[in-house]
Protein backbone atom coordinates (compact mmCIF):
# COMPACT_ATOMS: atom_id res chain seq x y z
CA UNK A 1 0.00 0.00 0.00
CA UNK A 2 2.99 2.31 0.40
CA UNK A 3 3.30 2.85 -3.40
CA UNK A 4 -0.36 3.91 -3.44
CA UNK A 5 0.45 6.77 -1.09
CA UNK A 6 2.56 8.21 -3.89
CA UNK A 7 0.03 7.72 -6.70
CA UNK A 8 0.83 4.17 -7.87
CA UNK A 9 -2.25 2.18 -8.93
CA UNK A 10 -3.49 -0.43 -6.46
CA UNK A 11 -5.72 -2.61 -8.62
CA UNK A 12 -6.42 -5.10 -5.84
CA UNK A 13 -7.84 -2.36 -3.59
CA UNK A 14 -9.17 0.19 -6.07
CA UNK A 15 -12.60 -1.43 -6.28
CA UNK A 16 -13.17 -0.65 -2.63
CA UNK A 17 -12.15 3.00 -2.80
CA UNK A 18 -14.17 5.91 -4.19
CA UNK A 19 -12.65 7.66 -7.22
CA UNK A 20 -9.79 10.05 -6.45
CA UNK A 21 -11.75 12.97 -7.90
CA UNK A 22 -14.37 12.63 -5.14
CA UNK A 23 -11.91 13.05 -2.27
CA UNK A 24 -11.80 16.23 -0.19
CA UNK A 25 -8.02 16.11 0.24
CA UNK A 26 -5.96 15.35 -2.85
CA UNK A 27 -2.27 16.23 -3.05
CA UNK A 28 -1.99 16.28 -6.83
CA UNK A 29 -4.52 19.06 -7.44
CA UNK A 30 -7.22 17.28 -9.46
CA UNK A 31 -10.06 19.43 -10.74
CA UNK A 32 -13.36 18.13 -12.01
CA UNK A 33 -14.28 20.87 -14.45
CA UNK A 34 -12.89 22.63 -17.47
CA UNK A 35 -13.60 26.29 -16.73
CA UNK A 36 -12.67 27.46 -20.23
CA UNK A 37 -15.62 25.69 -21.82
CA UNK A 38 -19.32 26.47 -21.73
CA UNK A 39 -19.91 22.73 -21.39
CA UNK A 40 -18.47 21.17 -18.26
CA UNK A 41 -16.04 18.29 -18.71
CA UNK A 42 -15.58 15.88 -15.84
CA UNK A 43 -12.53 13.79 -15.11
CA UNK A 44 -12.96 10.06 -15.49
CA UNK A 45 -10.58 7.20 -14.67
CA UNK A 46 -7.33 6.68 -16.59
CA UNK A 47 -7.07 10.26 -17.84
CA UNK A 48 -10.36 10.09 -19.72
CA UNK A 49 -12.80 12.97 -19.66
CA UNK A 50 -16.48 13.16 -20.37
CA UNK A 51 -19.75 14.83 -19.53
CA UNK A 52 -22.16 14.65 -16.63
CA UNK A 53 -25.33 14.67 -18.72
CA UNK A 54 -26.53 12.92 -21.85
CA UNK A 55 -27.59 16.08 -23.71
CA UNK A 56 -24.11 17.66 -23.66
CA UNK A 57 -22.52 14.35 -24.70
CA UNK A 58 -24.97 13.97 -27.60
CA UNK A 59 -24.29 17.52 -28.84
CA UNK A 60 -20.54 16.89 -28.84
CA UNK A 61 -20.96 13.44 -30.41
CA UNK A 62 -23.08 14.88 -33.21
CA UNK A 63 -20.43 17.50 -33.99
CA UNK A 64 -17.61 14.93 -33.82
CA UNK A 65 -19.44 12.11 -35.62
CA UNK A 66 -18.87 9.74 -32.71
CA UNK A 67 -20.97 7.38 -30.64
CA UNK A 68 -21.75 8.04 -26.97
CA UNK A 69 -20.62 5.70 -24.20
CA UNK A 70 -22.99 5.99 -21.23
CA UNK A 71 -21.61 4.93 -17.85
CA UNK A 72 -24.31 4.56 -15.19
CA UNK A 73 -22.20 4.62 -12.07
CA UNK A 74 -21.90 5.79 -8.50
CA UNK A 75 -19.16 7.30 -6.36
CA UNK A 76 -19.61 4.48 -3.83
CA UNK A 77 -20.01 1.67 -6.38
CA UNK A 78 -17.41 -1.02 -5.70
CA UNK A 79 -18.19 -2.95 -8.89
CA UNK A 80 -17.82 0.25 -10.93
CA UNK A 81 -14.34 0.87 -9.52
CA UNK A 82 -13.38 -2.74 -10.20
CA UNK A 83 -14.56 -2.48 -13.82
CA UNK A 84 -12.54 0.71 -14.24
CA UNK A 85 -9.44 -0.84 -12.64
CA UNK A 86 -9.53 -4.22 -14.33
CA UNK A 87 -11.33 -3.66 -17.66
CA UNK A 88 -11.12 0.03 -18.58
CA UNK A 89 -7.37 -0.05 -17.85
CA UNK A 90 -6.75 -2.47 -20.72
CA UNK A 91 -4.87 -0.52 -23.44
CA UNK A 92 -7.27 -1.59 -26.22
CA UNK A 93 -10.33 -0.64 -24.15
CA UNK A 94 -8.78 2.70 -23.22
CA UNK A 95 -7.93 3.46 -26.84
CA UNK A 96 -11.48 2.74 -28.00
CA UNK A 97 -13.00 4.83 -25.19
CA UNK A 98 -10.62 7.71 -25.90
CA UNK A 99 -10.77 7.68 -29.71
CA UNK A 100 -14.19 6.38 -30.73
CA UNK A 101 -16.62 7.71 -28.12
CA UNK A 102 -17.90 10.72 -26.30
CA UNK A 103 -18.24 9.61 -22.68
CA UNK A 104 -20.95 10.48 -20.20
CA UNK A 105 -20.98 9.38 -16.56
CA UNK A 106 -24.29 9.43 -14.70
CA UNK A 107 -23.51 9.25 -10.97
CA UNK A 108 -26.68 7.99 -9.32
CA UNK A 109 -25.48 8.67 -5.77
CA UNK A 110 -24.28 12.26 -6.26
CA UNK A 111 -25.83 14.40 -3.50
CA UNK A 112 -25.02 17.74 -5.16
CA UNK A 113 -28.09 20.00 -5.12
CA UNK A 114 -29.26 21.35 -8.47
CA UNK A 115 -30.41 24.90 -9.17
CA UNK A 116 -34.20 25.08 -9.34
CA UNK A 117 -34.07 25.51 -13.13
CA UNK A 118 -32.62 21.97 -13.40
CA UNK A 119 -35.05 20.18 -11.10
CA UNK A 120 -36.97 17.33 -12.70
CA UNK A 121 -40.62 16.58 -11.98
CA UNK A 122 -41.56 12.96 -12.57
CA UNK A 123 -44.93 11.99 -14.11
CA UNK A 124 -46.25 11.19 -10.62
CA UNK A 125 -45.38 14.72 -9.42
CA UNK A 126 -42.22 13.99 -7.42
CA UNK A 127 -39.64 16.79 -7.70
CA UNK A 128 -36.02 15.61 -7.99
CA UNK A 129 -33.62 18.24 -6.67
CA UNK A 130 -30.16 16.63 -6.67
CA UNK A 131 -27.87 15.17 -9.32
CA UNK A 132 -28.08 11.56 -8.11
CA UNK A 133 -31.85 11.42 -8.00
CA UNK A 134 -32.13 12.95 -11.46
CA UNK A 135 -29.53 10.49 -12.82
CA UNK A 136 -31.29 7.55 -11.14
CA UNK A 137 -34.55 8.66 -12.72
CA UNK A 138 -32.83 8.89 -16.15
CA UNK A 139 -31.30 5.42 -15.67
CA UNK A 140 -34.72 3.94 -14.90
CA UNK A 141 -36.91 5.89 -17.31
CA UNK A 142 -34.63 6.24 -20.34
CA UNK A 143 -32.42 3.15 -20.04
CA UNK A 144 -34.60 0.74 -18.02
CA UNK A 145 -31.92 -0.11 -15.45
CA UNK A 146 -31.68 0.42 -11.72
CA UNK A 147 -28.20 -0.90 -10.92
CA UNK A 148 -24.55 0.03 -11.29
CA UNK A 149 -22.52 -0.33 -13.31
CA UNK A 150 -24.50 -0.39 -16.50
CA UNK A 151 -23.17 0.69 -19.86
CA UNK A 152 -24.89 1.72 -23.08
CA UNK A 153 -23.75 2.86 -26.50
CA UNK A 154 -25.83 5.53 -28.20
CA UNK A 155 -25.77 6.89 -31.72
CA UNK A 156 -25.27 10.68 -32.00
CA UNK A 157 -29.06 11.15 -32.09
CA UNK A 158 -29.54 9.33 -28.78
CA UNK A 159 -30.74 5.96 -30.06
CA UNK A 160 -29.53 2.94 -28.12
CA UNK A 161 -27.13 0.87 -30.26
CA UNK A 162 -25.98 -1.54 -27.55
CA UNK A 163 -26.62 -2.27 -23.92
CA UNK A 164 -27.21 -2.69 -21.22
CA UNK A 165 -23.93 -4.26 -20.26
CA UNK A 166 -23.44 -4.67 -16.55
CA UNK A 167 -20.64 -5.87 -14.31
CA UNK A 168 -18.55 -8.38 -16.26
CA UNK A 169 -14.75 -8.46 -16.02
CA UNK A 170 -14.26 -10.04 -19.46
CA UNK A 171 -12.00 -7.68 -21.40
CA UNK A 172 -12.72 -9.47 -24.69
CA UNK A 173 -16.45 -9.20 -24.00
CA UNK A 174 -16.14 -5.49 -23.25
CA UNK A 175 -14.13 -4.93 -26.43
CA UNK A 176 -16.83 -6.75 -28.40
CA UNK A 177 -19.47 -4.56 -26.74
CA UNK A 178 -17.55 -1.37 -27.61
CA UNK A 179 -17.04 -2.53 -31.19
CA UNK A 180 -20.69 -3.42 -31.78
CA UNK A 181 -22.50 -1.16 -34.26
Amino acid sequence: MIPGMFGAPLKALSGYLPPLETQDFVLSGHSGVNASSSVTLIKLPHGLSGYDNVEDALAVAKAAGKRVFVDITGHGCVNCREMEARVWSDPKVLQLLRDDFVLVALYTDDKQKLPESQWVTTPDGKVLKDVGRVNSYIARSRFGVNAQPNYFILDPSGGILAGPRGYDLSISGFLKFLSSH
